[in-house]
């Protein structure tokens, strides 16, 4: 039996320019007409203890985390149809995912060591739209959310084990507390599926559309930031649905819980970090300057946040800041490599910064111009 949930809706009352730019420069990434994204555009990233996996517009690059060199790129040609831009996902085996937002709605699982260009494991090109998000890998078996309103659950060798309709586009990467899985969707609801009967066990209605994956708290709580200038707890016991914290923009990038605390920042570049048990911020809002798009993340001292005007912010428990310039505009989150902090940014030829934990740039990844 399906449990649907339905919360009253709130007006929103922010709609910031940048989000119409962002949703504009995704309706591009994702146009029908061209399929092509340029690698200035939008990046991904991920990381293993060697190489950064980067995929901006047509190619996906392998990066040498020690000098920043690049080991592979795959394809050797661009190809217009294919695009990617979320984050590759490197699984327990070693395959590297990759999707394509492009006219080829291929997701492609490609052999990271096997030379350059890597080769290929296998493609799964059974969906009817284009992967905008990461899929989650849990328990040998890859959940890929797919634009189409599926959500596809693949072997590691690429076959179709079983997939379900859910509402709306998904463009968000699933999240798993160990029994179901949550899966957000643009319809402005959050579907819960049972992986074991393949079909949804409950749905709660959000008062705004998800792009970041929920977070998972171990006392059965979802964290969620919407369009709808807030962040929201789900109750996966009581399927309730309440507000953490309204927020003063819209809310793109998935908060980031570190023990009690929790990280996010929003469209309007106003940064929150809400003590969870205390049940309060616990430093008024800041806003270093401009619109925060990606995830925060979570050192031992600082919390890195990026700007869409392309800087770097350490921000200490006190709320107090320091910044790094980078070139470009920043929509990615950044992310840790051992010793390294990684920023992919936007409009601008070099798409790689890697610093170390202080902000010194160690070194950056500019691509060879394609003859």
């Amino acid at each position: 039996m399906i449990l649907f949930l339905r919360r009253r809706k709130v007006p929103m009352k922010n709609k910031p320019i940048l989000l119409f730019s962002l949703f504009l420069l995704l309706a591009m990434l994702l146009s029908g007409c061209s399929g092509v994204m340029s690698a200035s555009s939008w990046s991904g990233l991920s990381v293993d203890a060697e190489t950064a996996f980067l995929a901006g517009g047509q190619f996906v690059y392998a990066i040498d985390l020690a000098n920043g060199l690049q080991v592979w790129k795959y394809p050797v040609k661009g190809d217009a149809k294919k695009v990617f831009f979320a984050p590759p996902l490197k699984t327990p085996d070693g395959q590297l995912i990759i999707g394509s937002g492009g006219n080829n709605h291929s997701l492609i699982s490609l052999n990271p060591q096997s030379g350059n260009p890597p080769s290929e494991n296998w493609v799964f090109d059974a969906a009817a739209d284009r992967w905008v998000a990461s899929p989650l890998v849990w328990n040998e078996i890859i959940y890929a959310p797919n634009g189409d309103g599926h959500l596809y659950a693949l072997d590691m060798k690429g076959n179709l084990l079983w997939s379900v309709k859910l509402g709306g586009q998904l463009w968000t990467t699933p999240a798993t507390d160990g029994e179901l899985l949550y899966v957000p969707s643009l319809d402005h609801r959050l579907y819960a599926v049972n992986p074991e009967t393949h079909a949804v066990a409950w749905i709660v209605e959000l008062n705004g559309a998800v792009m970041g994956a929920p977070v998972v708290a171990s006392d059965n709580k979802l964290y969620v930031g919407s369009f709808a200038s807030r962040v929201e707890v789900i109750d996966t016991v009581e399927k309730t649905v309440s507000d953490l914290l309204e927020t003063r923009g819209w809310v793109w990038g998935a908060p980031v819980l570190d023990e009690e605390m929790l990280y996010f920042g929003d469209l309007e570049g106003n940064f929150y970090a809400f003590d969870i048990s205390g049940g309060e911020l616990s430093y008024p809002a800041i806003k270093p300057d401009d619109a925060i798009v990606g995830s925060p993340l979570v050192l031992s001292d600082n919390v890195v946040v990026t700007t869409e005007s392309g800087n770097l912010y350490f921000i200490d428990s006190k709320g107090k800041y320091r910044s790094q310039i980078v070139d470009g505009k920043i929509y990615s989150a950044p992310v840790l490599a051992g010793e390294l902090l990684l920023v992919a940014p936007s409009e601008s030829e070099t798409l790689l910064f890697a610093y170390d934990l202080e902000g010194k740039q160690e070194w950056v990844f500019t691509p060879a111009k394609e003859k």
